[in-house]
């Protein structure tokens, strides 16, 4: 069963994701709405999965620090950028940094549930249209 950890400092953003994921069967979802409490949930829970704003308070690429420090870690977790910010720039600095997947929050809602999956995968520029989140299906794993 994959593990999610929501992290948004938006109560209704959090509670909908949540909501969203439950409808889609996804069972164990954890949720913080600061970084404080998203790390110490982190850090106990060890998720498979981060859905992470990338904007908190004034700075638009906040959630970064947050990628970094997962990302020196060495762990197994994926992170999915879910944020209100379209710039192919910001898309292709996240991904850069480590991000497994981008999701726009103006986007569908099945392409948070199929980031969540693994189902999708960001294109990076110069690959993809003029949406910053054009995905495509990711081929099955050999697994």
């Amino acid at each position: 069963m994959t593990s999610v950890l929501i992290i948004d400092h938006h109560p209704l953003i959090t509670k909908g994701c949540r909501h969203l994921l439950e409808a889609a069967g996804i069972e164990a979802i954890l949720c913080a709405e600061d970084f404080a409490i998203g790390c110490a949930l982190y850090q106990a829970n060890q998720p498979d999965v981060v859905v992470l704003d990338l904007s908190f308070g004034n700075d638009p690429l906040a959630g970064l620090s947050f990628v970094h420090r997962i990302k020196a870690e060495g762990g197994r977790t994926r992170v999915i950028i879910f944020s209100m910010h379209d710039d192919p720039a910001i898309v292709d600095h996240c991904l850069k940094a480590g991000v497994s997947d981008y999701v726009v929050k103006d986007g569908c809602p099945s392409e948070l549930v199929r980031a969540v999956r693994g189902e999708l995968t960001v294109l990076p520029a110069p690959h993809r249209d003029r949406r910053a989140t054009t995905v495509v299906d990711r081929p099955p794993t050999t697994e």
